[in-house]
């Protein structure tokens, strides 16, 4: 059949009267091509078509609207026919094929660089095996065929095949972490961007110049989500965030100033679930919905986060700066950083199989607020180079000095906590409470409220930072009228705590943690590392 479908294509006919019928033949040519190489055609729960091809032992999933696919078909015709297929008939197919996905094509879920199936994590190595590491609460394992479908976008980049055999602490000397703390949050950041269904907590990472922010950013993102532009500058709007959160899994923004409050709602609803919407062309009327979760890294030499929905999402640390003396080129900390890269994977694979062995079993004595990502990072613990509860204990303190940072950046968390230190509780109407610590010196200040409306909704915001400082806010209602009183409380609101972890590799025995007994294995040797300008060092 497609031989003679072959040859009444590529008969020679007067060129007046064949250009349709060589179409014709050529459409009928591709599509028997496509049914005899099993392609699969399919949609997401988004309506967007796609294909699953095996070429080569080697399979992978595309959009039927990538170049890439289009490209596969002529390679096919020319492969059958010797010749170019004709534009025409090629558009027309991809046409046809489209249909059959979204219409007679089933339904499925195709996921980016990590996925689930079932009680298990899939990670896509992007490598051109198409090779994915499958983990369990059992272990991982890297597996030629997936269990899920995942699609790739021009930019990703193969991660290195895992090995077993490796420590979470032989990162340390590729990061230029201030403390154990610091070293803690981070490998706990790095474990949360595993879990294939999120919420994630948003890594903010302050620094002077030469301080190896933007190395410690890339640094991660190649233990996960490998990109051929790892760093990425502030998008100029939440129509370029969702599209980077449509092409990768990871949302790495470098060298931030500030965060304004527009971006600051988008990267939480991105940290912790929400939809973006927008026109799918400039020129129509359908809209195009970007919705799910990604884990998100921002570097910037101040502290550029200074609203709290967004500081109570994230992970704050301030690297210290490298001495001149200490730094060392590009090339040798990179060279080192590959030769352990694989190990130090596979190290935080084992950390991801605890997880899920654990996360169940994890208990908190006060529920935090990212409680699913607190579990995950608790239950991963047992396989950490560190004391249970350590992870905790380092957020709670991180937490207490953001709040701070947040308060000292807040004229009016400033006067709120002058005025219970030197003159004790205030209490009264919205305007009175306003109009007694509005003062000549702080409506002076640029962010001081302007009215009585925007003074209550920055108080809201900033009420829980407050409370965690000693500060109690409490807005009553009675009928049409309200009050607000604010006083000075001796004890603060407990802070996060474990009351049971899972113990070292089980999860039927849980350990009683004390959050204050904090205990990481020391590691003296050198520790390189590298500052984004070309040189890198050695910490102290």
């Amino acid at each position: 059949m497609l031989e003679r479908l072959v040859d009444a294509s590529t008969e020679v006919q007067p060129p007046a009267s064949s250009t349709s019928d060589h179409n014709n033949g050529a459409r009928e040519i591709l599509l028997q091509l496509c049914e005899e190489a099993g392609d699969h055609y399919f949609h997401d729960i988004e309506s967007r078509p796609f294909v699953y091809v095996k070429e080569n032992k080697y399979s992978s999933t595309w959009s039927l609207k990538s170049r890439s696919y289009a490209i596969l078909l002529g390679r096919r015709y020319h492969q059958l026919t010797g010749s170019v297929i004709p534009s025409t008939a090629k558009a027309e197919v991809l046409d046809t094929l489209e249909g059959l996905a979204l219409f007679d094509g089933p339904e499925e879920t195709i996921y980016l660089r990590i996925g689930e199936s079932l009680d298990k994590v899939v990670l896509d190595l992007c490598d051109d095996q198409g090779r994915v590491v499958v983990i369990d609460k059992d272990g991982w394992k890297v597996v030629d065929d997936s269990p899920i479908k995942f699609r790739r976008t021009p930019g990703m980049l193969a991660l290195p095949t895992p090995v077993p055999g490796g420590s979470i602490d032989d990162l340390r000397p590729f990061i230029n972490a201030r403390t154990d703390h610091d070293f803690i949050l981070i490998c706990a950041y790095i474990i949360g961007c595993f879990n294939p269904r999120g919420p994630f907590m948003v890594l903010l990472v302050n620094g002077e110049p030469g301080s190896s922010k933007s190395t410690l950013c890339r640094v991660i993102r190649s233990l996960v989500d490998p990109n051929k532009a790892p760093l990425r500058c502030e998008p100029k709007g939440n129509h370029d965030l969702a599209i980077s959160m449509n092409n990768a899994w990871m949302i790495c923004l470098d060298n931030m100033s500030r965060i304004s409050k527009e971006r600051s709602n988008a990267l939480c609803r991105l940290a912790t679930g929400g939809g973006f919407a927008t026109r799918e062309l400039y020129t129509d009327a359908d809209e195009k919905i970007f919705d799910g979760m990604r884990p998100i890294m921002i570097n910037g030499i101040g502290d550029v986060a200074q609203r709290s929905d967004l500081i109570d999402r994230a992970i704050q640390l301030t690297l210290p700066t490298i001495p001149d003396h200490q730094r060392q080129t590009e090339r040798t900390f990179l060279s080192e950083f590959k030769k352990r890269q694989p190990s130090i994977l596979g190290a935080f694979l084992d950390a991801v199989s605890a997880a899920l062995r654990n996360q169940n079993a994890v208990q908190f004595s006060v529920m935090p607020r990212m409680a699913d990502s607190f579990s995950w990072a608790v239950a991963a613990e047992s396989a950490c180079p560190w004391e249970p509860g350590s992870f905790i204990a380092a957020f709670n303190t991180q937490q207490r000095d953001a709040d701070e940072s947040l308060c000292e950046s807040s004229s009016l968390a400033t006067a709120i906590r002058n005025w219970t230190q030197l003159k004790g509780n205030l209490s009264g109407t919205p305007t009175e409470v306003f109009n007694l610590l509005s003062g000549e010196k702080n409506m002076k200040h640029r962010d001081w409220p302007k009215s009585v409306s925007s003074f209550g909704a920055e108080l809201r915001k900033i009420a829980q930072n407050l409370r965690r400082l000693g500060v109690e806010v409490n807005v009553k209602h009675k009928g049409q009228s309200r009050s607000i009183s604010i006083s000075h409380i001796n004890d603060p609101p407990e802070q996060p705590s474990s009351l049971s972890l899972p113990s070292q590799g089980t999860q039927e025995s849980p350990l009683d943690v004390d959050n204050g007994d904090l205990s990481v294995p020391n590691n003296d040797s050198a520790r390189p590392i590298c500052d984004g300008d070309k040189t890198v060092g050695v910490s102290d």
